[in-house]
C-alpha cells in the first residue's frame, strides 16, 4: 500500500472519532487522498466543514 493510501485511511478514520479535526491540501486532494469524505469544505458559507483547501501553490510562481 502506498503511503498516501496508507494516510488517507488513517485520516478517515481518525476523523471519524475526533470530530473537530480538519485537514486540507493545496490543489493535491485526488493523489494524496487527504479528503475527509462527507465532512464538507470549510468556507465562509459553512463554518462547520472539516476539509480546507489552501489554494494553487504555483499560482504565486507566476512573474509580475
Amino acid at each position: 500500500m502506498a503511503t498516501r493510501v496508507a494516510s488517507g485511511k488513517t485520516i478517515a478514520i481518525l476523523g471519524s472519532r475526533l470530530p473537530e479535526m480538519m485537514g486540507g491540501s493545496a490543489d493535491l486532494n485526488p493523489s494524496t487522498h487527504t479528503n475527509r469524505e462527507g465532512a464538507g469544505n470549510f468556507e465562509p458559507e459553512n463554518w462547520g466543514g472539516h476539509n480546507m483547501h489552501f489554494g494553487i501553490r504555483e499560482h504565486a510562481w507566476a512573474p509580475s
